[in-house]
């Protein structure tokens, strides 16, 4: 092969080498993990909050932190990978509480999947994060809070999902 054809697809090819190496790096650096489910509290509570999460430190922090204010005899907590919520019906919570990332302008199919198939969004929070926390839920009527995964805004965020769901469980106790 003449050199000058040699190096004009080394040229070529340099750029889309770089692009797919980028995008790789990206997704390995924003990969959501699964976690492992656990709860808090006794199950027989007349309260029931469930907390579907990603794994990223931010969102277990996030949940931490949820879970240390919710802490009571009368509520009980369970928190599950997002991935899991196809396995839950909406009517055995009081509270609902949905820990996502948005990529591409989009929520992950198995969260999304599981608002289509609800009909009152009123006992539910979303917390979607995103990049720069800009990403806005705007498919579902559902109160949600964007925010970027910044470990500074662990407590303002906690505070807010608190102060929400304490709302959500007063009107559930009327």
């Amino acid at each position: 092969m003449k050199r000058w054809i040699k190096i004009l697809l080394i040229v070529l090819s340099t750029p889309v080498i770089l692009f797919i190496l980028l995008v790789a790096i990206y997704i390995v650096m924003n990969w959501q993990g699964v976690i492992e489910p656990y709860q808090v509290g006794d199950p027989n509570a007349s309260l029931k909050v469930l907390i579907a999460s990603q794994g990223s430190e931010f969102k277990e922090d996030l949940s931490k932190k949820i879970i240390n204010n919710l802490e009571d005899d009368s509520i009980y907590i369970s928190v599950i990978d997002c991935t899991a919520l196809k396995k839950e019906k909406a009517e055995d919570w009081q509270a609902i509480v949905i820990l996502h990332t948005t990529k591409a302008h989009m929520i992950p199919r198995y969260v999304g999947t599981f608002l289509e198939g609800l009909t009152d969004y009123s006992n539910l929070l979303l917390i979607s994060t995103s990049g720069g926390g800009d990403e806005v839920i705007t498919e579902f009527e559902v109160d949600a809070i964007s925010t970027a995964s910044s470990r500074s805004l662990t407590d303002t965020i906690a505070g807010l999902a608190v102060s929400k769901i304490k709302n959500i469980l007063h009107e559930d106790l009327n």
